[in-house]
């Protein structure tokens, strides 16, 4: 029997730690953000916080986001062009925090612009997940385990800065196997 990739598959975690965004912490073992990483994504963080959402979107999508909006739906920051959705975030800092590594991801990452909207939207969440301080308030990012559904044995899992309440990222556990990291 023959096994096919997915051509869309993307392995976040190589990806990573190959243009080395993560390394391994000498002490604990972990992957955590790689110094250099933390460096460039705040200093695009800083030279970005004040510039205009759609310029943002622009830059992160493309053509795609001319004419594009950034709008609340319920407790989503999304971004719509006419009837299509373009992205979606768990607050403004998720999408900051994105619009920064973008750029990061651009400058050290050759043909970044050639992978899928899926594709890097998968690797600016798994960016995020090694995010220990908010984009925009500067606040610890703490990890916020809910309760497991019952039913469904799903439990969700977030990471919450501290100083403004945002979520930076979320998913759900199924039995010990991560499901949909998504952004919203």
């Amino acid at each position: 029997m023959r096994i096919r990739r997915n051509p869309d598959a993307v392995s976040v975690e190589r990806i990573l730690k190959t243009y080395e965004f993560v390394s391994v912490d000498c002490f604990t073992g972990d992957l955590v953000l790689s110094p250099s990483a933390r460096r460039e994504w705040w200093e695009e963080v800083l030279a970005i916080i004040e510039a205009s959402e759609p310029t943002l979107l622009s830059e992160m999508a493309g053509d795609r986001a001319t004419t594009a909006q950034l709008q609340w739906l319920g407790n989503q920051y999304i971004a719509i062009d006419g009837d299509e959705l373009l992205g979606v975030w768990p607050s403004r800092s998720a999408f900051i925090a994105d619009a920064a590594a973008d750029r990061v991801f651009r400058s050290r990452f050759g043909y970044w612009d050639q992978l899928s909207t899926d594709q890097r939207s998968r690797i600016l969440i798994g960016f995020r997940l090694f995010l220990d301080e908010c984009p925009t308030c500067e606040g610890e990012v703490s990890i916020s385990v809910g309760s497991t559904h019952v039913s469904t044995g799903e439990q969700p899992i977030s990471g919450i800065c501290q100083g403004c309440n945002d979520r930076l990222f979320e998913f759900v556990v199924t039995d010990g196997r991560t499901q949909g990291v998504n952004r919203s």
